[in-house]
């Protein structure tokens, strides 16, 4: 759910085929608005409406247009629901799939609960791991898989791997590194104020002293800069950038909630990805 800022943009999101409330074609809501008695405008996202055909016929559109990888982002429903998914995936070429099982599961949701609230995340991969085995006799090409969804560290990386038995591709870490991320920010904050925290004014009083034992030399890195919920900005991203002394910034993360063009990110070693390409680096 997206609070839009006016009138315009509401009716707009609402042509694009996003369920917007109140209404913005209603008469009755514009009059409201126009004399300023008129509630805030919300965009709710909401499921597609397809089937298998109209997916098969529209992925073969896109390819047809150039795209060339495809990617599924699930959460963990119901086992029927996440072994039709697999079997769209195989049937259709999809290269990977993601699963996660945070909270309420992933997608653009109105809210977090999605087909009883989503499996937890080992649960959720205990019977992936059956589908995939059970597709393995029925399908010579499976997509890569995915799993995220609550792993903090690499103590939880390898034991989700060995859980895949080989049926899992890759684990995937969000949260925990954005909550580094930022935590590593606020402590950086402090030290520059000449407040170092306790626990780390043995190491001296710099963040140069502190974080001495860090990587140098960073070839790439990919940054989001739509600046939404705890997402980076442009200008928190290219200082980021600029402290870490990358040599190569990739700007990330735009396009589905907002109106950000990545081309406009204030650094000259930028790559912008484009649609349907590889990054070129």
């Amino acid at each position: 759910m997206n609070r839009l800022p006016d009138l315009e943009t509401a009716r707009k999101k609402q042509q694009m085929g996003f369920l917007v409330h109140p209404d913005p074609s209603d008469p009755a809501v514009q009059k409201a608005y126009a004399e300023r008695t008129c509630p805030n405008f919300y965009m709710y996202g909401r499921l597609p409406m397809w089937d298998e055909d109209f997916f098969r016929d529209r992925l073969v559109a896109l390819r047809k247009l150039g795209l060339q990888n495809v990617y599924f982002k699930m959460a963990g429903y119901d086992v029927a629901d996440m072994e039709r998914v697999l079997r769209i995936a195989a049937e259709n070429k999809v290269d990977m799939v993601t699963f996660d099982g945070a909270s309420g599961g992933s997608g653009y949701s109105p809210c977090a609960m999605m087909n009883e609230w989503c499996q937890p995340t080992v649960v959720m991969e205990a019977n992936l791991v059956k589908i995939l085995e059970k597709l393995k006799g029925e399908y010579d090409v499976l997509p890569a898989v995915n799993v995220t969804g609550g792993f903090a560290g690499e103590g939880d990386v390898f034991k989700a791997l060995a859980l895949g038995d080989g049926n899992i591709t890759a684990i995937g870490l969000c949260r925990a590194a954005m909550a580094a991320a930022m935590n590593a920010d606020a402590v950086g904050k402090l030290i520059a104020s000449g407040n170092v925290p306790a626990h780390l004014q043995k190491y001296g009083k710099t963040v140069q002293e502190i974080f001495a034992d860090l990587p140098q030399n960073i070839d790439v890195v990919f940054l989001p800069i739509n600046g939404v919920g705890n997402n980076m900005n442009m200008v928190d991203a290219a200082a980021f950038a600029k402290k870490i002394g990358a040599k190569v910034v990739v700007p990330v993360h735009v396009g589905m909630f907002d109106e950000i063009d990545p081309a406009t990110f204030p650094l000259e070693n930028k790559v912008v990805p484009q649609l349907y390409k590889e990054i070129a680096l």
